[in-house]
């Protein structure tokens, strides 16, 4: 997980919603992000520019005026609304492992979906530790805890993921 580049699962996901490939040029992109406002509903005046800025899309003359806190929750709740608007077209799973790695923007977008999800077709499917701080979370979630593989188990694992390539032991 990316715990020093802040919501880098929700980059990666807003980029898929929007169809983004790595080698769009900066006016596809924000083509892109701009029809997945209109797609999803989104009324807010800076949200490709608050997006833009999320995905590090680099536009000479976009700026926000915005202090660094209010550009944050701006693009938490940004993300948050979009996953949730984006649900009522088809469902959606959002899938995010190791979560207590994951920075604490991150969590703080986990958590207010969590939270405001109610009947939205969304599966949030988290993996984390049992000791992993995500309280908020925790509240909203079925839980369902996975013991550790036995050492025969753990072999067998591997032995089918590596095939007929040898492994030390």
């Amino acid at each position: 997980f990316h715990q020093h580049s802040s919501l880098f699962a929700f980059a990666v996901l807003i980029e898929k919603l929007a169809g983004i490939d790595g080698d769009d040029p900066t006016p596809l992109r924000l083509d892109k992000l701009e029809v997945l406002r209109e797609r999803t509903g989104v009324d807010r005046p800076d949200a490709v520019r608050v997006l833009a800025r999320h995905l590090s899309i680099e536009v000479p003359g976009y700026s926000l005026e915005y202090t660094p806190q209010a550009i944050k929750e701006r693009t938490i709740g940004l993300i948050t609304e979009i996953l949730l608007r984006a649900s009522s077209d088809k469902p959606l799973v959002v899938a995010i492992e190791d979560l207590h790695w994951a920075d604490p923007s991150t969590i703080e977008v986990v958590t207010r979906l969590c939270l405001a999800l109610g009947t939205a077709p969304v599966l949030l499917l988290l993996t984390t530790r049992p000791t992993a701080r995500v309280d908020d979370v925790r509240n909203a979630a079925t839980h369902i805890r996975l013991e550790p593989l036995a050492v025969d188990d753990m072999r067998a694992l591997i032995a089918g993921l590596a095939g007929s390539t040898p492994l030390p032991e």
